[in-house]
C-alpha cells in the first residue's frame, strides 16, 4: 500500500532542512579555513619580521655598533606612570629593594620594580635578570623581560634593549605587556635606523594584538609617521 501523503511531506521537510544544515556547515568550514589561511599569512609576516630584526641585531652585536650610553632620565618617554604602577605587585614601600634568592617572585619583581621607579637602571637590570633566570614561566615574566627593555632604552642603549623587546615579544606574546613589547621594539628599530623593520614592526601591531588599548594603537600610528612609514 502507498504510504500516506503526510509521511511524504515530513520526510520531504526533513530532507530540505538537512540540506540547509549541511550548507551551513560547508559556509561554516569555509569561514573557518578563510581564519585559518588569514592567521598562517599573520604568523608567516611574524616569523620572517622576527627572522629579519634578529639578522639586524646579530650583525649590530658583531659590530658593536649601536650602544650609546646617553643620561639618565627621570621617567621612561612615552611610559604612562599609572601604568608603571599597575605593573607592580603590591610591596612594602618600607622594604630594601634588593632581591634574594629567599623571597617569593612576587617580592623579588617587586624589589626590581622599586629600583626601576628609583631610578637605578643598572641595578633593576641586574634585579630583572635574576627574577627571570630564577622564574621564567612565571606569570610576571613577561612584565619582567618589557621592563628589562626600558631599563637599557631610556638610556639610549637601543642594541640591548631591542634584544629584549624582541625576546619579549618572542618569548611572552600573551602577556599583559605583549603589545607594549611590539610598540617599544619598533621605536627602538626606529632609533637604530633600522627603518623598514621598524615600520613593519609598528604597522603590524593593530594586526597581532586586535586587543590592545586605544592608547597603544595611536601610539603606533604617532611613531609610524615619525618614522616615515607608508
Amino acid at each position: 500500500a502507498p504510504e500516506p501523503v503526510g509521511n511524504e511531506t515530513a520526510a520531504a521537510r526533513l530532507k530540505i532542512q538537512i540540506d540547509q544544515m549541511a550548507l551551513e556547515l560547508r559556509n561554516l568550514t569555509g569561514q573557518i579555513e578563510q581564519i585559518d589561511f588569514r592567521l598562517m599569512q599573520t604568523q608567516t609576516r611574524l616569523d620572517k619580521l622576527v627572522a629579519d630584526i634578529d639578522f639586524r641585531l646579530s650583525a649590530l652585536e658583531k659590530g658593536k655598533e649601536g650602544v650609546a650610553g646617553g643620561s639618565i632620565g627621570s621617567k621612561f618617554p612615552g611610559e604612562d606612570p599609572s601604568a608603571s604602577r599597575e605593573a607592580a605587585p603590591a610591596a612594602n614601600p618600607a622594604a630594601p629593594a634588593t632581591t634574594t634568592a629567599d623571597q617569593s617572585p612576587e617580592a623579588q619583581y617587586a624589589a626590581a620594580f622599586n629600583l626601576l621607579r628609583g631610578g637605578d637602571y643598572p641595578a633593576a637590570a641586574s634585579a630583572l635578570k635574576a627574577f627571570l633566570a630564577a622564574h621564567p614561566d612565571h606569570k610576571l615574566a613577561g612584565n619582567a623581560i618589557y621592563w628589562l627593555g626600558e631599563t637599557f632604552y631610556v638610556r639610549n642603549q637601543y642594541q640591548e634593549a631591542a634584544s629584549y623587546f624582541l625576546e619579549g615579544f618572542q618569548k611572552y606574546p600573551d602577556s599583559p605587556k605583549g603589545a607594549d613589547n611590539m610598540l617599544k621594539l619598533g621605536m627602538t628599530l626606529a632609533a637604530l635606523g633600522h627603518q623598514m623593520e621598524a615600520c613593519q614592526t609598528l604597522t603590524e601591531i593593530g594586526k597581532t594584538y586586535p586587543q590592545a588599548s586605544d592608547k597603544i594603537k595611536s601610539r603606533a600610528t604617532s611613531e609610524a609617521k615619525k618614522a616615515n612609514c607608508r
